[in-house]
């Protein structure tokens, strides 16, 4: 069976992926502001090990509340998946 980048979770900012069936692999995290702008200094390559793997983005203060939406692309075969969190003040 070929790996699946099967989920995305970014639930109180903590983003976590999964993958159908466990693989080791990289994901490029894309953090996007509720303007629809990417905000680069949330980008990030995360490890994943035996297919899971959680980073959690380190907000400012001053970021703007609202709609944010995270995704996470494997390096390898270019499968992205998206997700989205509401960030309060």
């Amino acid at each position: 069976e070929k790996p699946s980048l099967g989920g995305l979770d970014v639930a109180d900012g903590k983003v976590t992926v999964a993958y159908t069936p466990s693989v080791d692999t990289v994901v490029r995290i894309r953090v996007y502001g509720p303007d629809g702008q990417e905000v680069p200094h949330y980008a990030k390559s995360l490890v994943v090990r035996d297919g899971s793997a959680s980073w959690r983005i380190p907000f400012a203060l001053s970021d703007a509340a609202g709609r944010w939406r995270v995704t996470a692309t494997d390096v390898l075969t270019g499968e992205t998946v998206a997700a989205f969190l509401e960030k309060s003040k």
